[in-house]
């Protein structure tokens, strides 16, 4: 069972995304999540502070690279279990939407991506932080790659770090262009992984 300050920041994620920032009022919180103005102040004294805590909690740590990699014996597996992740985040996303009664899939997807100005501008610090974030997950890219390198798996000579942006940027980039439809196919993204795996495997 949720807690007040859990329900009241699913209920503000789901409000920030349907909004942004300047027009999710006090009086739309409330109304959303149930809970008085009173009641919310006490959890989170300002509304910077209270989407602070939101883009903590539904996208620092649901979208960190600890959560999302996987350790695997091989960067085959690695990759299998990137996407398993991707598509557990995709589902729990999707379900707390639905549960929301917010509107399709396909604007639920297109929304989290026009949450990320909202981040850029109202969270303290988010150049940093957001700087700090990415580079954490590029490097666990870097990490998989440099052991399959050493046990053989991939081939020497491939350069780690374009090869680390080139992962990377296959799932950003299907994930942007994907959400003003129907959102990541993660079916597609594997076919993807296992064409770009198939030139960088040793033979």
């Amino acid at each position: 069972m949720k807690t007040n300050r859990e329900k009241l920041l699913q209920d503000a994620f789901v409000m920030f995304l349907q909004y942004n920032y300047e027009r999710a009022s006090y009086s739309l919180l409330t109304q959303a999540t149930g809970i008085s103005k009173a009641g919310i102040s006490y959890y989170y004294p300002t509304k910077q502070e209270l989407f602070v805590a939101v883009v903590d909690r539904y996208f620092i740590n649901v979208h960190d690279a600890d959560v999302k990699f996987t350790p695997a014996a091989s960067f085959a597996e690695f990759l299998d279990h990137f996407v398993e992740n991707i598509q557990k985040t995709m589902d729990w996303y999707v379900a707390l939407l639905r549960q929301a009664e917010t509107t399709g899939d396909s604007t639920a997807f297109s929304n989290f991506f026009g949450f990320m100005p909202q981040i850029q501008r109202y969270y303290p610090d988010a150049k940093v932080k957001l700087q700090a974030f990415w580079e954490k997950f590029l490097n666990g890219w870097r990490i998989a790659i440099t052991a399959a390198i050493e046990h053989g798996e991939l081939r020497r000579d491939i350069d780690i770090e374009l090869t680390a942006n080139m992962f990377n940027n296959i799932y950003l980039g299907m994930s942007f262009m994907k959400s003003f439809s129907t959102g990541l196919d993660t079916g597609e993204l594997r076919r993807s992984y296992d064409y770009l795996y198939s030139i960088l495997k040793v033979h």
